[in-house]
């Protein structure tokens, strides 16, 4: 399952077609939505595609927040932060996502590469037959 959490309504529709060609997906317009989602079955999740900032009132979970919250209770999960922000302008955030391990892509590059890097990612080890 992929869990994706985008707060433009068209931005979030067009990820999630990318994303439902690997199965169930979970949508979310809201940080915290997405967050409480996750926390309900963490196991079931094999990426997370995030934005980084929300139309909300709420400072304190931003996508960065997200990202650390899914980290700390799935540290191996691959997340994928898609946003319009420039990093080179957001020095902290750049730090922020390295030490996360999290893969930037700006939404300038597109839902095709944003398409192939969720093919890459949701790719199943081979399996070794005996």
């Amino acid at each position: 399952m992929i869990l994706i959490a985008e707060d433009d309504e068209l931005m979030n529709e067009l990820i999630t077609a990318v994303a439902k060609r690997h199965g169930e997906v979970r949508s979310h317009k809201k940080a915290d939505a997405a967050l409480a989602s996750f926390e309900n079955a963490a196991d079931r999740f094999k990426l997370v595609i995030l934005d980084i900032r929300f139309a909300s009132k709420r400072i304190d979970l931003d996508g960065v927040h997200l990202a650390r919250a899914i980290r700390k209770r799935k540290p191996d999960i691959p997340i994928v932060i898609f946003s319009g922000l420039t990093l080179e302008a957001e020095p902290e955030t750049k730090k922020e996502l390295d030490e996360l391990s999290a893969h930037y892509i700006h939404k300038n590059e597109g839902l095709i590469y944003l398409s192939q890097v969720v093919d890459n990612l949701m790719r199943q080890p081979p399996r070794i037959m005996s």
